[in-house]
């Protein structure tokens, strides 16, 4: 498998691939977009270390479960597009509900904060009730 990250454009099917369902976090925070100044250098490579802890972790475990592609919202829609926002957008259920899996990564707040990281398994657990 290539190890380079590369954005691919494709309308035809490209068979297997994950979806990375993130959040962006305040505007500060926001993770990297591929926008028309980036789009070129996008689909030439993409360097690993640029992108924050949640788009490595996610790009981890595509390569470790053999798969070649890796779907997420923010390189793979071209943001300052309205075009493609609105096109690509209303294709979001699909891409999600056609992946052969979907990450989410719901317990971080932002897309810096990683999903592989050790974390209280149990933040909501309700001590029993005594009578």
């Amino acid at each position: 498998m290539d190890p380079r990250l590369v954005l691919h454009a494709s309308s035809e099917e490209i068979g297997n691939y994950v979806a990375l369902s993130h959040c962006w976090g305040p505007e500060q925070l926001h993770p990297p977009e591929t926008t028309w100044s980036n789009l070129r250098q996008r689909q030439e490579c993409i360097d690993l270390t640029t992108l924050p802890s949640t788009f490595r972790d996610a790009v981890l475990v595509t390569r470790n479960l053999g798969v070649q592609y890796l779907w997420i919202d923010s390189l793979c829609i071209v943001q300052d597009d309205t075009a493609d926002w609105q096109t690509e957008s209303s294709k979001m259920a699909g891409y999600y509900s056609n992946a052969y899996l979907v990450i989410s990564a719901a317990q971080a707040e932002d897309s810096t904060q990683g999903f592989l990281d050790a974390v209280d398994a149990h933040p909501y657990l309700i001590p029993p009730c005594a009578f």
